[in-house]
């Protein structure tokens, strides 16, 4: 016998989709708008908390330069190129100090003269004589023909020599007083007084990833430094950093000048104290300049 069904049945099931009655659809989708309005609403609120971290730190970069800034206004911007003039005076002082080593070996080399030769010198010993004999004579001919023209020489290399040493001096504190207070001279600037960086330095959630610019020009240069340590295209933490940059600071202060390096943000959002931990770490052995 069939079961007919009734007609309360026939019309709740035309009401029902996949076993949902129109009620409970409204409902489930409503909740699902309402849970992507809330993941919207949180991204909208780290991007703007993101930007107003950005804004501070602009803000208080831009009161560090506030200083240099007035200096240009004040000046104009001509105050502050007088890299050249250190590095001028610096081939100078160069050239004075040779010229002054030259003349106090050729000294010394007339007060040797001027004494006896023994008999007992041994043949080695006189050819070494002759050989100073022949340095002696060629630093005279070169003076002028005369002991005392060698001795004038000598006399302004000294001069020349306390000269350039003092325009170095007073180059250096103009440069200081400039540039809102590095201490140091560059190590390296071309012959124009542009200076010249040894490395790149990025800052990422890794560390410190130091580039080297292979500068053109500083092979040599660069291959008599201590750079025996120093790693490029990883990310180092501050130990690391500073275990590999110790022995370039070192260098670096016993010619009392300063390297630079070119300093790039690699952090693509938040981690500004992290930022601020890694640029002081590199700061404690170069001289930076921002790139943004």
């Amino acid at each position: 016998m069939s079961v007919t069904p009734s007609r309360d049945d026939r019309h709740f099931r035309r009401g029902v989709v996949l076993g949902l009655t129109m009620a409970e659809i409204l409902l489930l989708l409503t909740f699902l708008l309402m849970l992507l309005l809330a993941s919207q609403i949180t991204k909208e609120r780290e991007a703007r908390e993101e930007a107003e971290n950005r804004a501070a730190d602009a803000a208080e970069e831009l009161e560090q330069l506030r200083p240099v800034v007035e200096i240009i206004e004040r000046t104009g911007v001509d105050a502050l190129d007088i890299t050249k003039e250190y590095v001028r005076a610096k081939k100078e002082l160069a050239t004075a100090n040779k010229r002054l080593e030259d003349a106090e070996a050729a000294l010394a080399l007339i007060e040797e003269v001027r004494e006896q030769h023994g008999p007992e010198m041994s043949v080695s010993e006189v050819i070494e004589s002759f050989r100073k004999d022949a340095l002696l004579g060629r630093a005279v001919e070169q003076s002028g023909g005369s002991a005392e023209k060698l001795l004038e020489s000598a006399a302004m290399c000294r001069t020349e020599l306390s000269s350039c040493q003092g325009q170095t001096a007073y180059l250096n504190r103009r440069l200081n007083e400039q540039i809102g207070g590095f201490g140091l001279p560059p190590c390296w600037a071309d012959e124009n007084g542009r200076i010249q960086y040894i490395f790149d330095a990025v800052l990422t959630d890794d560390g410190v990833v130091l580039k080297d610019n292979k500068v053109p020009g500083r092979e040599e240069d660069q291959a008599a430094l201590p750079l025996e340590g120093m790693v490029y295209g990883e990310g180092m933490e501050h130990e690391r950093f500073a275990s590999a940059s110790q022995p370039l600071l070192k260098w670096s202060d016993e010619h009392e000048c300063r390297f630079y390096v070119r300093l790039y943000d690699g952090f693509d959002t938040g981690g500004r104290e992290r930022y601020k931990g890694l640029r002081r770490t590199v700061e404690g052995y170069f001289y930076i300049l921002d790139v943004r």
